[in-house]
């Protein structure tokens, strides 16, 4: 697949599985994404992100496995560490078992 991620993935409610890995998704990974209350398995690894990662992924108190490694380009964040704050003091961690941002390039903003 190419262009964007469909904003409105974020209107499937009970999706608990989601994995959108090893296409050619671009641009802002949408914030609609936040809304998926019973997501387990999230993995948008492999694609050619060059925008914020949004805070509203921290939205997840389900999460157990979260893929975000393997980008193509820079993912940017915005609070000038290496992985975003709201990534450790807001996503439910206790849950999740898995986290992947392996080859990233990460750089802070």
């Amino acid at each position: 697949m190419k262009g964007s991620i469909p904003r409105q993935l974020g209107n499937l409610s009970q999706l608990q599985h989601l994995d959108l890995s090893g296409n050619h998704f671009e641009g802002n990974i949408p914030p609609q994404l936040g809304n998926l209350s019973q997501l387990q398995h999230l993995d948008l690894s492999d694609n050619h992100f060059e925008e914020h990662v949004p805070p509203q992924l921290g939205n997840h108190s389900q999460l157990h496995e979260l893929y975000l490694g393997g980008y193509y380009g820079k993912l940017k964040i915005s609070n000038g560490g290496i992985v975003p704050k709201w990534f450790w003091t807001k996503l439910p961690l206790q849950n999740v078992i898995t986290v992947d941002i392996s080859y990233s390039n990460l750089q802070g903003t």
